[in-house]
């Protein structure tokens, strides 16, 4: 697995993308972390390279704050 995902063009609207990362728990999807974007900004291809690990990062950073709070809940 690739760790994010991405709009495909023909989903509309079809003027703008996303790109999201699941913040996981084992097998569990708690959240996802996406940004989305005017692909007339910015074209799909220029947006993996600078964006994908902050999204992933960011995702992963909520599944442990999840976490830490439901640890704090007990």
């Amino acid at each position: 697995t690739r760790g994010y995902a991405t709009r495909p063009a023909r989903i509309e609207p079809s003027n703008s993308s996303t790109i999201a990362a699941p913040a996981m728990r084992g097998d569990q999807a708690l959240a996802t972390v996406g940004m989305t974007y005017f692909r007339s900004a910015l074209p799909t291809a220029a947006a993996l390279a600078p964006f994908v690990a902050p999204i992933r990062q960011l995702a992963e950073h909520v599944a442990k704050t999840v976490g830490q709070l439901e640890r704090q809940r007990r």
